[in-house]
């Protein structure tokens, strides 16, 4: 959810779960963390994430992490209404935690953002 703030700058709150089992190796990730947008006349946007993850292991898989990242990107976002649009964007992220390694990457995203 987020805010526009002044014109074609908005600031929000990102949420995240998702499931990852590979083999018989598996966990689950809930994340939170606060974000900011730019939107330019044309559709393009550049973006900041910030986030903080829980990673919990399933089954037999004992593993707790906490992880820390940092994701600038740039997009283009399609307004359905003045509400709602779809994303896609191309984004790096940089992963790091005291309980865990460095990662870093390249990722497509594809996501919906509500607006107040």
């Amino acid at each position: 959810v987020g805010y526009f703030i002044i014109d074609n700058l908005a600031i929000g709150i990102n949420t995240n779960y998702s499931i990852t089992s590979q083999g018989g190796y598996g966990f689950y990730t809930l994340g939170l963390g606060p974000y900011a947008h730019y939107y330019f006349k044309n559709g393009l946007f550049l973006k900041a994430d910030l986030g903080y993850d829980l990673l919990h292991g399933l089954k037999n898989n004992r593993t707790k992490q906490k992880e820390y990242s940092i994701i600038p990107g740039i997009g283009y976002a399609i307004f359905l209404n003045s509400k709602v649009s779809f994303e896609p964007s191309l984004n790096y992220r940089h992963v790091n935690g005291p309980d865990s390694q460095s990662q870093d990457g390249v990722f497509l995203e594809l996501k919906f953002s509500i607006f107040r």
